[in-house]
């Protein structure tokens, strides 16, 4: 059984020594520097792109943490 992220959800990453926030909407969009995604993997992309000058690939399950009750912790995987 998989666990539900509850949303909105404040997502937060580290990259290169920069802090980078992002949130999972209601309607399961990304927010992230005020740009709506349709991928945790496109917002982290277009994240790293803010620190390198250019978007990069990257895995958005493995490149996000969620904060929850003040806490990072790894996002859920759906099973």
């Amino acid at each position: 059984r998989s666990k539900k992220i509850a949303v909105p959800a404040e997502l937060q990453a580290t990259y290169k020594n920069s802090t980078l926030v992002a949130t999972i909407e209601a309607n399961g969009s990304i927010t992230y520097f005020g740009k709506s995604y349709k991928s945790l993997s496109a917002a982290a992309s277009a994240a790293i792109g803010t620190v390198n000058g250019k978007p990069l690939p990257a895995n958005g399950y493995t490149f996000w943490k969620q904060r929850v009750a003040g806490k990072l912790t790894a996002l859920p995987r759906a099973k």
